[in-house]
């Protein structure tokens, strides 16, 4: 975390509105028009119609300057990036060099995958690394980024393009992705929350359009830093919002998030979710939500009858909507499915309302423990053996611990052991 004219970028994200007037005259109405709504603003250099000018550049960084007393972010963006700007790495190079030296802003964007210049071949450096380099000669903050308004990367790549931008010298990685089914988003939010856990430095993430609505709204939880929203509709990317509507949607997260003390345990099957559960509601005075047993409850079917009927898909879309439906209740234990997890948003909806404790046993364990009900569990059909159970640990471990706020091994331990231990170490 650090703080740029006392915002704060790092924990609850700080809203940035981005300019996108042509002449000097709109920017700055729209810099004035932003004081009131805006952390920092966003001047999108790229569509002024006079960046190539150098002195008409000037004047215009000096005069936003003088309108807003906040952060200003400058932003060249490429057409290959999503933007207006249609010059040479050359030009873009010499472009923010005007911008770094004038005095004038406090971040910038630089694009990571802006190619290679002959200057920043000469040194043996990426453009990208030798700008940061400079930008920070000058005090300012250097926001790294990449756009792809075509598809989501994976997770893995998402998250690989973060660590080589910190490397880079990036105090802030971007990626800023389009999906094209709910899976791409979790795929961001993935990313985010490994990040949030490991890379050291803030991110921005964002999923665009309105199926990825959520990345711009829960990025306290799975470490977005900046969100960025427009004045009066005019957004400058698929899905932003209007400014005010987000400050008041992330007020009411955060104060979600700080006054929230639900209690969510997660983890293989056969791990004595369930049970310890119970116990820890019993000891404790809460209220247990039995997450399976909810879902059948409002479908009317059995877990079972729910995945032959209807499949996976339909099963974890019914998990995400309980979930969702959680935010409204205070104090309780939820006692997760197994499989619950497996979806980035459910950790991130998760999170934004409580705590997530994992208990953990050996494959071994568990297969003794389901002896007498492998049936009623679908997602062991054709595969019940502890080389089976193993199998599926190991595909789901990744996504249980970047889940975890707290983890308890649960072999050889009694139930009551198990509750006492979650109990002290949070604190009930």
């Amino acid at each position: 975390m650090f703080e740029v004219r006392n915002i704060k970028f790092g924990g609850r994200p700080a809203i940035a509105v981005p300019l996108t007037g042509r002449t000097e005259a709109e920017i700055c109405a729209e810099a004035a028009a932003a004081r009131t709504e805006a952390d920092l603003i966003e001047l999108r250099a790229d569509a002024f119609e006079g960046i190539r000018d150098t002195m008409r550049l000037l004047d215009l960084l000096s005069n936003v300057r003088g309108v807003f007393e906040g952060p200003i972010l400058f932003t060249l963006r490429s057409e290959r990036e999503g933007g207006l700007f249609d010059a040479d790495p050359e030009e873009y190079l010499d472009i923010l060099r005007i911008a770094i030296s004038s005095g004038c802003i406090d971040l910038i964007d630089i694009e990571f995958g802006t190619g290679i210049t002959a200057e920043a071949l000469e040194y043996g450096i990426s453009t990208a690394q030798m700008l940061a380099e400079e930008a920070k000669s000058f005090g300012i903050r250097v926001i790294m980024s990449e756009h792809d308004f075509s598809s989501t990367h994976s997770r893995a790549d998402i998250y690989t393009a973060m660590e080589q931008m910190r490397d880079c010298g990036a105090d802030i990685a971007k990626g800023a992705y389009m999906p094209r089914t709910a899976e791409d988003v979790d795929e961001v939010l993935a990313a985010g929350l490994k990040a949030k856990e490991k890379l050291g430095i803030p991110t921005i993430l964002i999923s665009m359009g309105e199926s990825g609505q959520m990345t711009r709204t829960y990025g306290e939880v799975y470490g977005s830093a900046v969100t960025f929203a427009c004045l009066d509709g005019r957004a400058s990317a698929p899905g932003q919002m209007e400014a005010h509507k987000m400050r008041d949607v992330l007020s009411v997260r955060h104060d979600r998030i700080r006054e929230s003390d639900t209690l969510f345990l997660i983890g293989f099957m056969g791990t004595g979710k369930s049970s310890v559960a119970g116990e820890l509601g019993r000891i404790c005075g809460r209220r247990v939500i039995e997450m399976d047993e909810e879902i059948e409850k409002r479908q009317g079917m059995s877990i079972p009858d729910i995945f032959e009927r209807f499949g996976e898909k339909f099963f974890r879309d019914l998990e995400t909507e309980l979930i969702e439906s959680l935010a409204g209740e205070s104090g309780c234990i939820v006692s997760c499915g197994g499989g619950a997890v497996l979806r980035a948003r459910n950790i991130v909806l998760m999170k934004s309302i409580g705590r997530i404790v994992l208990l953990t046993a050996s494959a071994e364990t568990v297969y003794q423990r389901l002896l007498n009900e492998a049936e009623t569990r679908p997602i062991l059909s054709g595969r019940f053996s502890p080389e089976g159970i193993l199998h599926l640990q190991n595909a789901r471990r990744e996504h249980y611990e970047e889940a975890q706020d707290i983890t308890i091994a649960t072999d050889g331990r009694t139930v009551e052991e198990i509750a006492r231990d979650i109990k002290s170490r949070i604190n009930w």
